[in-house]
């Protein structure tokens, strides 16, 4: 294993020749993604030799790029790096380049370090600006024969982010080739922030889970379920709510609860900020206004500083279906052996098993459960058991399926055996095993899920 390094340059003065382009962002091969908090390390700017307010400025850059994907953080000012360019210490650093290094019309370098054996993960950036160019460092326009000291730290903060040159698009991102004197490119246009989201999928901040996953009402009826929304960013997601992005002839209410008690707080319909890292919990319900099929409901979990939630059917979608005369509604929850939602088979043909608890809040009838592996096609055989409810035995050997009748407020539980003839790869929001309770008519009336893997 060794560490590599790639460069980027932004050039002085060059005329520019646009098309129109609704969005063409480029990638410079390595970027932070890999990473939990990816611009979370100390930034350090050397002070020395940088002009006026350019130490302020960098930092200005560098916060522009900032949104709910990653926040740039920036330690006290120091010159960690003895003058040398690039330096790989473990610090991401910007200075002027003490050293006469940058060939004519460059105003400034950024150097990506990275590792040759993962070389998409970027481990250090390190910047420097020109000592040779006539720099405005302030915040109103520059002058004529000025550079705006700003907008190159914006462009240059971009390419430690991992995006490279775009000159084919209008109106032209902060991530063209050239910046002309007396002209500034301070604020993210289309083009960049799409070419920001594309690497730091925004949507990956907000993490939904809704239980149960199924139900089925008499119209009339309200049909709830709870939900947990994760903001895994670190900062705030403001403003997020829950909303059906499926249409069903239903009306809809969310509220926030309390996650220990499932009591509702706060006000109905009301959305709510999420601090970094932190878990929201909500109830929400469907009141059908005439019948529905099953249908897989996709909700919004979404804030108004990111993109929604990523939607997982299965997770935190929910199968409704609603009918004018009673019917049963069988609300079923997996258990795993480690209460992870994940069925654990030990090796490649060993078989894992989960268990499922049930009660039938609707009306009585016959149900037939069964297990299969929703839209994926893996290498496993499943059977299934009613089971004593305090011991967990299987009451008859496991099979294919179960026909059994569920009286209303009945609480069957059931076994599930997950064999795997190969292994399972651990990807939960493809690789899972559903359980479905379906009724005389072949209609499904509850289903719960698991993730699988073979261990």
């Amino acid at each position: 294993m060794a560490l590599r390094w790639t460069m980027v340059s932004v050039l002085g003065s060059l005329g520019l020749l646009l098309s129109a382009q609704v969005v063409a962002f480029q990638f410079t091969g390595s970027n932070w993604s890999y990473r939990g908090n990816p611009m979370g390390d100390d930034w350090r700017v050397c002070p020395t030799d940088i002009p006026g307010e350019g130490v302020q400025r960098t930092k200005d850059g560098a916060r522009v790029w900032n949104y709910a994907g990653f926040t740039f953080t920036f330690g006290s000012d120091a010159c960690l790096s003895g003058g040398t360019f690039p330096l790989l210490n473990k610090v991401n650093q910007v200075q002027v380049d003490f050293g006469g290094g940058l060939p004519a019309n460059f105003l400034a370098s950024t150097v990506r370090w990275f590792l040759t054996n993962a070389p998409q993960n970027t481990v250090e950036c390190d910047m420097r600006f020109s000592n040779a160019v006539n720099w405005y460092t302030g915040t109103g326009t520059p002058g004529p024969d000025q550079f705006d000291w700003w907008s190159v730290a914006v462009h240059e903060m971009g390419h430690c982010l991992g995006l490279g040159h775009e000159d084919n698009v209008v109106p032209l991102p902060v991530m063209r080739t050239a910046l002309l004197p007396g002209t500034s490119a301070r604020a993210l246009t289309p083009d960049d922030i799409a070419g920001r989201n594309a690497i730091y999928d925004v949507s990956g901040v907000l993490v939904a889970a809704v239980l149960p996953g199924s139900r089925s009402v008499q119209v009339g009826t309200p049909a709830t379920a709870f939900a947990t929304l994760i903001n895994a960013s670190t900062a705030v997601a403001t403003g997020c709510s829950v909303a059906p992005r499926t249409s069903v002839a239903a009306t809809f209410t969310f509220q926030t609860t309390n996650p220990a008690t499932n009591a509702v707080t706060g006000t109905a319909n009301t959305s709510v900020d999420i601090p970094a890292a932190q878990t929201q919990t909500f109830v929400f319900a469907f009141t059908p206004t005439a019948a529905i099929d099953p249908t897989d409901v996709e909700l919004d979990f979404d804030c108004a500083n990111t993109l929604p939630a990523k939607v997982t059917p299965g997770v935190n979608t929910l199968l409704l279906s609603a009918s004018t005369t009673p019917i049963p509604d069988i609300v079923a929850l997996a258990a795993t052996l480690n209460n992870d939602g994940i069925v654990n088979i030990p090796g490649p043909t060993g078989t894992g098993v989960f268990s499922v608890a049930t009660v039938n809040v609707g009306a009585s009838a016959t149900i037939t459960a069964s297990a299969d592996t929703g839209g994926a096609s893996l290498p496993v055989s499943l059977t299934l058991c009613a089971t004593d409810p305090v011991t967990g035995a299987c009451l008859a050997s496991p099979a294919s399926s179960v026909a059994t009748q569920i009286n209303a407020n009945a609480t069957p539980t059931f076994g599930v055996f997950v064999t795997a003839t190969e292994s399972v790869t651990f990807d939960p929001a493809r690789n899972r095993i559903v359980v479905r309770f379906v009724d005389s008519g072949g209609v499904t009336r509850g289903a719960t899920s698991v993730a699988v893997r073979t261990q």
